[in-house]
């Protein structure tokens, strides 16, 4: 592995028309949760029941276009049994799936909201409360074996990462891999109202001290905060056009969007996606999702740490 990029990300889409059937775009629940309009949310989106429908949605559309649930090279180590701490885990979908599919390594998730499964999940699979970013990570020094965080920009300011990207970095074990999934917060041949709109979008973003772009600068991140063999790739997903995985991504982001209702005021929303959807399909619009992976360097011990904390 070495530090490059795959390909240009103002290139047009490659993905394949062939969509995995277990791509939903109204999946089954696993939780029900309340909604709760929290201006004080670092969470921009609103944690409501569409929003978990629409995290687990999306899951299914990442794990197609990325042709797998992680991009690390550990499936070896996976299969012989580590933990794994997943990040802002949401309604806990992939924290589920990887556990069944790895039933003897142990999956770890947290988030600050509780919409993950409490009772009906697999043994090797836990959740608990934890706010990543207001507090230490409840976890060992050199505990665990991948870190992995998808999504989470929503929920972070931009001076959380480097104090975050530390901790992963204190608990990840040595020769242990982390890998980072974020999304362009901008679609690629966007309409000159659908730039507006985005225009806004950053502007709320930023003045809530989040940062817009930091999708790009994944990979710079891990390497100035003591990572190695740091790699970056990205996929890019159709809204609206190219088969089923774009109408499924269109009906997913159209809802992200409506989730935004609350920043950016619902007579916004409303008066630009009509013309929005309608605009996907003409100029061919998609958004970048990018993927940074990285190992903790070696060092001569190599002991593991204990797993009180579960």
């Amino acid at each position: 592995m070495d530090d490059r990029v795959l390909q240009s990300p103002t290139m047009r889409p490659s993905i394949s028309e062939s969509v995995s059937r277990d791509i939903r775009v109204t999946p089954k629940r696993w939780n029900t949760v309340n909604y709760r309009a929290r201006f004080d949310d670092p969470y921009a989106l609103k944690n409501s029941l569409q929003e978990q429908d629409r995290l687990i949605a999306q899951h299914y559309l990442l794990r197609t276009a990325f042709k797998g649930d992680f991009s690390a090279p550990i499936r070896q180590i996976l299969e012989k049994g580590v933990v794994v701490l997943d990040v802002g885990c949401g309604p806990g979908t992939w924290t589920m799936e990887m556990s069944t599919l790895f039933p003897r390594s142990t999956f770890i998730g947290i988030d600050i909201h509780e919409n993950y499964p409490k009772q009906v999940k697999p043994k090797n699979c836990h959740f608990r409360k934890c706010n990543a970013v207001g507090d230490q990570l409840p976890f060992p020094d050199n505990s665990i074996g991948f870190v992995f965080q998808r999504d989470l920009n929503w929920g972070l300011q931009a001076s959380d990462w480097t104090r975050l990207i530390k901790e992963y970095h204190r608990v990840l074990k040595p020769g242990g891999w982390i890998e980072l999934v974020e999304p362009d917060i901008e679609t690629q041949q966007s309409s000159v109202k659908e730039r507006t709109l985005y225009d806004k979008i950053i502007h709320v973003l930023s003045c809530r001290s989040q940062d817009p772009f930091v999708s790009r600068r994944l990979s710079s991140i891990l390497a100035t905060s003591g990572f190695r063999r740091v790699e970056s790739r990205f996929q890019s997903l159709p809204l609206g056009w190219s088969g089923d995985i774009g109408n499924a991504y269109a009906h997913c982001y159209q809802q992200q969007l409506q989730a935004l209702n609350g920043l950016i005021g619902s007579s916004t929303l409303e008066d630009a996606i009509p013309t929005i959807l309608e605009e996907w399909k003409e100029f061919h619009a998609y958004i970048n999702w990018h993927s940074a992976v990285a190992q903790k360097p070696w060092t001569t011990r190599r002991q593991d740490a204990t797993y009180d904390f579960l």
